[in-house]
């Protein structure tokens, strides 16, 4: 039996399909832990494109589908306007009941009503099931479609993500400059503080000399008032001093007056005294 043999057998089919269903739920999933960024979101996208990969590169040694050749039993398909297919088959069956209707039916011994609607029941699902193997290579485009799609979404939100981590970085960074600027801050109001104590020191300090200075002015005016006072004082003497050496002078004067008056009086005793010795 080959590989296509077995997929046409009803376990087979049973086994594509859920193979299927599976690989296209982990596409899905891979998918959605591609966009989520989810841990492990490389290996469940591979993992499930890999599958998808598979499970279509088998289908390619399925056997391919037998082509029917039913104008051959049905005429009115070669016609280019006919009836609905039910409405042929009862025309057609009807017709191999009578004679000489020429059509190839004819040559079939006997169709029921009930094998006719059969056939047609089998040729609408015949015709169900072609559509839906359209459908699925158009679901698989659209799962390709759907997988670039989401590839490229996950590198949107990956550039996203990088954009948002150097946010968060730069928003950390001005954070933390933020906090170096408030605790700088700090810093500098407590040297504004220590430097406000220092002043207010200092303008004691200067209360304090001026204080000093003010009595130093104080008392360096009491020592000009009794500077004055010396002055004034040594005024007088000068002026005393003056009017003695003016007494002194006077004094001389009159003692060499008194030494010329005794001068000429001890040459006249001297005379007297001569002349009483002889």
């Amino acid at each position: 039996m080959t590989i296509g043999d077995w997929m046409e057998s009803p376990q087979g089919g049973k086994v594509v399909g859920y193979a299927f269903g599976l690989g296209a739920s982990i596409v899905i999933i891979g998918a959605l832990f591609k966009i989520q960024h989810w841990p492990g979101a490389s290996v469940m996208l591979t993992a499930g494109m890999g599958t998808e990969a598979v499970l279509f590169a088998i289908t390619a040694f399925g056997n391919p589908h037998k082509t029917y050749h039913w104008e051959a039993v049905f005429s009115q398909l070669n016609e280019d306007d006919h009836l609905p297919v039910e409405e042929e088959m009862s025309t057609s069956v009807g017709g191999g009941h009578g004679s000489g209707g020429g059509n190839s039916i004819d040559n079939i011994p006997s169709i029921s009503d009930e094998d006719v609607k059969k056939l047609s029941i089998g040729i609408s699902k015949l015709t169900e099931t072609a559509s839906q193997l359209s459908e699925l290579s158009t679901l698989t485009s659209a799962t390709s479609s759907l997988v670039k799609n989401m590839s490229a979404a996950s590198d949107s939100v990956a550039s996203f993500n990088v954009s948002q981590e150097q946010i968060n970085s730069s928003s950390a960074t001005l954070v933390n400059s933020y906090k170096n600027i408030s605790n700088d801050l700090s810093t500098v109001q407590q040297s504004t503080e220590g430097f406000i104590l220092k002043m207010d020191d200092i303008n004691k300090n200067l209360s304090a000399i001026n204080s000093i200075y003010e009595l130093q002015l104080k008392t360096v005016g009491d020592q000009n008032e009794s500077i004055k006072s010396v002055n004034i004082g040594l005024d007088k003497i000068k002026s005393s001093v003056s009017s003695s050496v003016n007494d002194v002078e006077s004094f001389k004067e009159q003692a060499s007056k008194l030494s010329q008056h005794v001068s000429s009086l001890n040459s006249v005793y001297g005379s007297m005294l001569n002349a009483l010795s002889v």
